[in-house]
Formats: C-alpha cells, structure tokens, sequence
C-alpha cells in the first residue's frame, strides 16, 4: 500500500517538478542576478514565516487528526480559532518589520507587500492541503497540486518574459493560491461551526506544535541563512547565482522526497495510533526502503547529469557559480532530507518534539558559524560546504538522540543493496559525464533509470518483484480478456 500511495504523490510532484525547472530556466535569462537575488529572499523570508507561525499547526492536525478523541467539527473549529490569531499576529510583525526595513534598506515596498500577502493565501493553501492528505485523498492532491504548478508557473513565466520583474512571479503564485483555495474549501470547512473550537485541544496542539514551530523555524533558517549571510559578506549578485542552484534543487529533489513523506506520515500515525507495534515497525521498513531507494538514486544522478542540466537550464550569468556549489548543496538535502523526513519521526512518534527543536538550534548555530569562516575564503562554494557539513552534523545528531526515545528500524540489507545499485547506475553513465545538449540529457536519464531499476529488481529490494507484479498482472489479465471478447 505505501509504494502505491507514494506514487499518488510522487505523480502529483511531477507536472509541478518539470514546471518548476522550466520555470528557472526562463527565470534565469530575462532576470538579472540581482533581480533573481531579491525574488529568491523575499520567497525566503516567507518560508521562515509559515515554518515560525503556521507550519507547526499543520503538523499538529496530522498527528491529531485521527484521534478518536476529537470530532472533526470540534478539530477544525479550533484551528480556525488558532489560524485567526496567527494572522493577527502576522500582520502586526509585518507593519512593524515594513517599518524597519524602509529605514534602512531600499527594498521596494510593493514586493514586501506582496510577500506578506503570499504568506497568507500559502498558509491557508496549505492547511486545505494537509487535510485532504490526513483524508489520504491522495488522487485529489495530486490534482490540486499539479493545477497550481500549472497556474502560478505559466503565469509567472508569462509576466517575468514581458518584462514586469520578479514581483510578477509572486503575484503568479498569489492568483494560484486565491483560484485554488476557493476550489478546496467547500469540502474541508463544511466541518467547521463557529463554537465548535474546543480551548484544551487547542491548548494540546499549541504545546505539541511549540516546539515544532521553533525546530522547524531554525530548520529553515539553517538552510537558508547562508543566502543572507551571502549577500552580507559577498554580494547581492552572489546570492542570486547560489540561489539558483539551491531552488532548482529544492524544485526537484526537495519536493520529490518531500512528497514521499507527505504519502508515508499518515499511514505510520494510522498504524501508530491503531497500538499496533509488529504493523508500525513493517510500515516503518517500508517507508525507510522506499524513500532511501528513490532519495539515494536521484541525488547520485543529479549530480552525474547536473553539467549537463546547468548547461542546458541556467542562464549565463549564472552557470559557473551553479556548476561549483549544486553536488554540495545535493548532497546536504540528501543529509537534510533523512534526518527530517526520517530521523525525525523518532521524536513525533513519542510526542518530543522539544528535543528536536534543541537539535536543531545546535545545527543552526553549526552552519552560520561555518558560512561565517568559509564564504570569506571560499565565496559562494564555502556556503554550499557549510550547508553540507552542517547538514550532516543534523542527520547524525537526530539519529543517535532520537533512538533514546524511539528506535527507528534500519533495513541494512535493503540499504546496502540501493547503494550498489546507486553505484552501478553511477558507473553506467559516467562515460557521459561530458556529453552537452538535450538528446544527451535525454540518453544520460533513461539509461540511469533504467540501470538502477534494473539492478533495484535483481537484488529485489522490499520485495518490489512481488509489488510489480501486482501491479503489472491484473492489467495484463483485463487486456487479454477484452481481446479474447
């Protein structure tokens, strides 16, 4: 059931994914290095805002939201609750940060604005989104998801070709989010009564979320602190051309695993909340299988294709700091991605969550002290190592902390068998490590792919034979019968 459903949302990723690349590709070319720099920090600055304010509460509706505890009246009635606070709250940090920065930096005041509003419609997009995904309406995400790639991304591209600037993507994004909304509301709110908020559990979210709020805030600024730290120790342009490599990883890899935890995290709470240890630990097995099979495989063949890639998708004045820094920055959100989407789940299981939020405050502190000392030597290559490095104190901190608490399985053998097949892979298209143009990008991912299932079905990793089959023979079976009718 987990690969099926994964797939639901791996295919939901897709469309948004392919949107995404094509999308730098034309961002890269008809905006300066500046104008990317400036577009890039303010989507920043509203990532940090949603993981500080609103990311928690998305957490907390998952991990409560199949407690028989809570009606889904009273579940939705205190979130609307929580979620008008928080947008009070937004807007008062808002004014008076709008007021600091007019002071002091020349930013425009209309892209700030329209970050704020971004913010906003993104949060409420968001909170829709994670309950269809706890109602497990995997098809329905998928669609939804891949509706707003298609208008935010061919809007944004539409303005940005016409000359109206990186503000123009922002308010692509904002249309996207407002049209969508509107459509997933109706069946997710019918739930909500205005006195069905319940303070306790409220109360309980805010406690449970807390430390989520902070270890994801701090999770995000580790990520991203070294695009400031760039521009204060190098230049605005500087972090433009980092910033490039850094989206069109997070456009790709990012969102590719993200979407696979996004499949898993409902199943492992179902099987959680059920008291059903021997299920928990399979569902477990499986998901740690299926996501280091699909995290170790596409960071390996990024980085053999991403020459090429760079070549043929970023803009000139950005190609050389791109080709430097993205197997750095690669490789930290495969360390990145484990440890978050993995590693992590020790702590949300047993609800200790403060933990976390202590762990990653130390690798916060880790990577700016390492962008501090290495971008002064190293420019934008010295972030991408810290980030690197930073990272992989993160996977290693949250893996031997968290197993105090909850011992996450290990399928050593399935582990070790996606790493040979990684390699081979790797070895499989090294000889076109140097190749340029499109047909070559083409040969160079269809050959690994093929490759590494290939190799993937030999060692049989997860009994994936038994889940192709599956798969493959009821269809085979309607073919022949609708042929012999």
């Amino acid at each position: 059931m987990l690969l099926k459903h994964s797939g639901f949302y791996l295919a939901a990723e897709a469309v948004p994914i392919l949107l995404a690349i094509i999308s730098i590709s034309v961002y890269t070319r008809y905006l300066s290095t500046e104008e990317y720099a400036l577009y890039s920090l303010v989507m920043t600055v509203v990532w940090l805002a949603s993981a500080l304010l609103v990311d928690w509460l998305r957490m907390s509706l998952v991990r409560f939201w199949n407690m028989k505890k809570y009606t889904k009246q009273v579940l939705i009635g205190s979130i609307s609750s929580i979620v008008n606070l928080i947008m009070l709250v937004s807007l008062a940090i808002f004014s008076i940060t709008l007021y600091i920065v007019n002071q002091y930096y020349t930013i425009p005041n209309e892209i700030m604005i329209a970050g704020f509003v971004l913010f906003f419609m993104q949060s409420l997009f968001n909170l829709n989104m994670k309950i269809k995904n706890s109602l497990l309406k995997a098809k329905e995400y998928a669609m939804i998801n891949s509706f707003r790639a298609i208008i935010s991304i061919s809007i944004g591209i539409v303005l940005v070709i016409l000359g109206f600037g990186p503000i123009s993507i922002i308010l692509a994004l904002l249309l996207a989010y407002t049209v969508l909304i509107l459509f997933t509301s109706k069946d997710i709110w019918k739930y909500y009564t205005a006195m069905s908020l319940d303070r306790k559990l409220m109360r309980s979210l805010f406690i449970y979320g807390l430390p989520v709020a902070m270890a994801t805030t701090l999770q995000v600024f580790s990520n991203t602190v070294d695009r400031f730290l760039i521009v204060q120790l190098e230049s605005l342009s500087a972090a433009g051309i980092y910033s490039v490599a850094g989206n069109l990883i997070g456009s790709s890899l990012s969102m590719l695993l993200s979407s696979l935890s996004v499949a898993a995290y409902p199943i492992v709470l179902k099987a959680l909340e059920e008291g059903n240890k021997a299920l928990l630990e399979e569902k477990l097995k499986q998901y740690a299988s299926v996501f280091m099979g699909f995290a170790l495989a596409a960071v390996a063949g990024l980085i053999m294709v991403s020459p090429n890639l760079l070549y043929l998708l970023v803009g000139k004045e950005f190609l050389q700091g791109s080709l430097e820094v993205f197997p750095w920055l690669a490789i930290a959100e495969l360390f990145f991605a484990t440890q978050a989407f993995y590693f992590a789940m020790a702590f949300q299981i047993k609800k200790n969550t403060v933990q976390l939020m202590w762990i990653m405050l130390v690798i916060t502190i880790v990577n700016v002290v390492l962008n501090i000392i290495l971008i002064p030597i190293y420019g934008i290559l010295g972030a991408a190592i810290a980030t690197m490095l930073s990272s992989l104190v993160g996977l290693l901190l949250t893996y031997y902390v968290g197993k105090r608490f909850y011992a996450l399985p290990i399928p050593k053998m399935e582990m070790l068998k996606i790493m040979i097949a990684s390699l081979v892979m790797i070895l499989a298209i090294s000889g076109l490590y140097d190749m340029r143009g499109w047909g070559w990008l083409l040969v160079q991912i269809v050959l690994g792919a093929i490759v590494y299932l290939s190799t993937i079905l030999v060692f049989n990793v997860s009994n994936i034979r038994n889940d192709v089959k599956e798969f493959i023979q009821p269809k085979l079976s309607n073919f022949f019968n609708k042929k012999s009718t």
